[in-house]
């Protein structure tokens, strides 16, 4: 089944769709019984349950961007002065350093691996929920109250009744056959101001009329108000204001409602005026006349929902078209009533669900493409496993070989990696642990074995004299250690690196007793200042970590450099004789700086205000007063040099 707001969305936009529907046939075919039958059908459809489901096409969904910074949820981030980069605090324990000696580190919470909450879990969508949850009841209970009052005044006015004359009772006799009723209803006479209304009355329902229309009115007009509220009673009307009671308490706050209830109440009024129309065909001016009348009385008592009167409508020119110079049908046919039962039991139970389309395949590679910032810090291998799921949106199974191997030994107890694609952590990972991967469908397999193309390390190995080497290098994988003179430096210039190699966070991760070390080392300032104490020698098993760089920032995402005092442009004017694309230029004279005016000269120009533009705006504005001293196109530019 679809979930409660898609099951009320659906209902809500069943019900207008039927609504439209009533409203053009009460406005357009003149058939007020059958608009009145959609109206209701529109009204119950809103509170009516669904059991039966149609799938719509869904709109495709836009493909989120993947998410290129995550910190491990697994475990606690620790930086290099040992700050922790959850918020849960965590126990503090002994960890060797990869620089000697040892220091606190933080261990993972029992929770770490929780992944980011979704909207609908936060707590303040909860307390949304809450609050409009609150808010409904508390309208309903308003509504609810409104309409208890104003049916309580309403009978406390009319409380004082008195028995219809015997004339009025002869016409209401007179009148059943004619509206197909057996039992005549009670007919009070009220002193109150109030236009002819059907009311629960002494234990059921009876038809309320004023005293003074019996003065002001004729008989005959007095005859076709009493024919309308019999009309009220023979279409059960009284039930209807009811259900349409029940549904204003629970759906209050829907205007679509009030409109449906508001189509409801003129299909009434015009059907009944219908059944006055047919009973007393001879009298549809006495009737026009009266309904007149009572819409010309101003009366201040509210009628309440539950009191079905003759009404004062907006549209009293199609009314009284309607009752003048239409035969307007007063039933339904047998064949509109047979239809209009098989849509409600068509459409009452119908629920609109979206289309379960099936999810589009997992482009494993792609999502291994996105970056991660890697802190572990005593996560072990279900709580790592977890992160690297949430963080590729890609499910990992651990199969059972990988369950076999000793948990320290697959324990990550201290790893930390520049941001680099989840691939290559897990190859890292995959080294240090002795575990392989590789990729089963749309999920990821960790078991024990060689990641494919990738060297491992493990306990038994650590007597070969090998280190291993991954990321941005032109040979990757295994290198043969010749003796205690392979330093960094050495190892680096053999295998050599490419050309989008960070050289600035070179990683050397030793493993040893379960415990992976980590450090960073900046090559490229061993390289450019000569200084290395900071090579080290690397030992067997040590794993050698190159990053790639991060893609040079596009210029077009630079903001535009304000010139201040002290800056210095160069002006190049382009020769106009050259070929587009050629490289032919000359300056015009020397770099010029920005005074303390805020002003800089040109050559042909003079004194040109610039303090606070970018290059490019004092280039237009040069180029403008080029072409009004020499009346010819002239191509220039600007650079911008360093200030002063």
């Amino acid at each position: 089944m679809t979930s409660l707001l898609e099951c009320v969305v659906g209902n809500f936009a069943i019900s207008a769709a039927i609504g439209g529907v009533a409203w053009m046939t009460l406005r357009f075919a003149r058939r007020p019984t059958l608009a009145h039958a959609l109206f209701l059908v529109a009204i119950a459809k809103l509170v009516s349950p669904s059991f039966v489901e149609v799938s719509m096409p869904a709109l495709p969904a836009p493909r989120s961007a993947p998410r290129s910074d995550h910190t491990p949820a697994a475990a606690a981030a620790v930086d290099r002065e040992g700050t922790i980069g959850s918020d849960a605090a965590l126990p503090a324990a002994a960890l060797p350093s990869p620089h000697g000696g040892t220091r606190a580190a933080a261990q993972p919470a029992e929770s770490g691996s929780r992944s980011s909450p979704e909207p609908a879990d936060t707590l303040a969508w909860r307390v949304g929920r809450l609050l409009a949850g609150f808010g409904w009841l508390l309208g309903s209970a308003l509504t609810l109250r409104t309409i208890v009052r104003r049916t309580i005044e309403f009978a406390r006015a009319t409380r004082v009744v008195r028995p219809a004359p015997d004339w009025l009772q002869d016409q209401l006799r007179s009148l059943l056959p004619r509206f197909g009723l057996r039992r005549a209803p009670a007919v009070w006479i009220v002193d109150a101001d109030i236009p002819p209304a059907v009311f629960p009355v002494r234990g059921g329902h009876g038809i309320l009329f004023p005293a003074a229309a019996l003065v002001d009115l004729s008989a005959i007009q007095v005859q076709t108000l009493l024919a309308h509220e019999l009309a009220h009673v023979r279409r059960r009307d009284p039930w209807v204001r009811v259900f349409e009671a029940a549904v204003t308490v629970l759906w209050w706050w829907l205007p679509l409602l009030w409109l449906l209830r508001a189509g409801l109440r003129q299909a009434e009024e015009r059907s009944c005026d219908a059944w006055v129309s047919a009973a007393l065909p001879d009298c549809r001016t006495p009737y026009c006349r009266a309904l007149l009348h009572v819409a010309a009385s101003d009366s201040p008592l509210q009628v309440p929902v539950l009191a079905s009167p003759v009404r004062r409508l907006s549209g009293w020119k199609t009314r009284l078209e309607d009752i003048m110079c239409h035969e307007v049908p007063h039933r339904s046919s047998v064949v509109t009533r047979i239809a209009t039962a098989a849509l409600s039991v068509l459409l009452l139970p119908l629920a609109i669900a979206r289309s379960q389309e099936p999810d589009e395949p997992r482009d494993v590679n792609a999502k291994l493409a996105v970056e991660v910032d890697t802190r572990f810090v005593g996560a072990s291998l279900d709580e790592w496993s977890r992160w690297l799921a949430t963080a590729t949106e890609v499910p990992f199974d651990v199969d059972a070989s990988a369950r076999a191997i000793a948990p320290q030994r697959t324990a990550l107890t201290e790893l930390r990696l520049p941001k680099m694609p989840a691939r290559r952590v897990l190859d890292v990972i995959g080294t240090i642990t002795g575990l392989g991967w590789r990729v089963a469908g749309e999920r990821i397999v960790l078991e024990a074995g060689v990641s494919p193309g990738l060297p491992t390390v493990r306990i038994a190995d650590a007597a070969l004299p090998h280190c291993y080497l991954l990321g941005a290098v032109r040979t990757p994988g295994v290198l043969e250690l010749k003796g205690a003179q392979d330093t960094l430096i050495d190892v680096m210039f053999r295998v050599g690196w490419r050309d989008d190699a960070d050289l600035g966070q070179v990683t050397v991760i030793r493993p040893g007793n379960g415990e992976p070390l980590t450090t960073s080392v900046n090559f490229r300032a061993m390289l450019l200042t000569g200084i290395t104490s900071d090579n080290l020698a690397l030992q067997r098993g040590d794993i050698v970590f190159v990053p790639p760089a991060a893609p040079p920032r596009a210029i077009a995402e630079l903001p535009p450099l304000r010139l201040a005092i002290g800056s210095r442009l160069q002006f190049v004017l382009y020769d106009e004789t050259v070929l587009p694309g050629a490289e032919q230029l000359r300056r015009l004279a020397e770099a010029q700086t920005v005074g303390r005016d805020g002003k800089i000269f040109v050559p042909y120009v003079g004194h040109v205000e610039v303090v606070g533009k970018s290059k490019e705006e004092v280039a237009q504005a040069v180029r403008e007063l080029y072409r009004s001293i020499f009346k010819a196109e002239v191509r220039l530019d600007a650079l911008f040099l360093e200030p002063r």
